[in-house]
């Protein structure tokens, strides 16, 4: 009878610790796999965020390329109005001096002929 008690409280044990290992084992199991998961789901998340960044850097990039563009158009269309406006100044310029020499020597006139006159 005692022996019977201690074979069964034995089984009992066994039992016990048979189940508390598988406990352990899908307890290990399952830890595994959720850091298997969240491994996974970080990583996702990071190359998602780098598709991201990769995207934003492109486009910048572009829209530097983009300004630049228009940067030398504008550089380009300045110098010509540039040229222009000076080669219009010295046209300007000279027709001023023909009208000063003309101004000139018709007031020179206008006093010779006041002179004879006189």
């Amino acid at each position: 009878m005692a022996c019977d008690i201690f074979a069964q409280d034995s089984h009992n044990f066994e039992t016990d610790i048979s189940e508390m290992r598988k406990k352990v084992n899908e307890t290990e199991v399952e830890a595994e796999l959720h850091i298997q998961y969240k491994e996974r789901y970080l990583k996702g998340a990071q190359d998602c965020q780098a598709r991201e960044y990769e995207r934003i850097e492109h486009d910048l990039k572009e829209r530097i390329e983009r300004l630049r563009a228009d940067l030398e158009t504008e550089k380009a269309v300045n110098a010509a109005i540039t040229s222009h406006l000076r080669g219009r100044k010295e046209e300007i310029m000279e027709k001023k001096k023909e009208l000063d020499t003309r101004r000139d020597e018709n007031a020179t006139e206008i006093i010779e002929k006041e002179q004879k006159e006189v």
